[in-house]
């Protein structure tokens, strides 16, 4: 386990100000931030849900 940075953000305003809030427009900027989480996603909800036909 990593322990947190002595720098960290203590308010709101701090941790905004570290963050890169610009929008993903290509491929490589989504990429980036991409996580597959399929093998733990769980669809029952999304299964019943398209059986009722919405």
């Amino acid at each position: 386990m990593s322990s947190l940075p002595a720098n960290r953000a203590n308010t709101l305003k701090a941790a905004f100000r570290v963050c890169d809030v610009a929008p993903l427009v290509s491929n490589r900027d989504i990429e980036r931030y991409y996580v597959d989480l399929s093998k733990v996603r769980k669809t029952e909800a999304i299964n019943a849900v398209q059986s009722l036909g919405f």
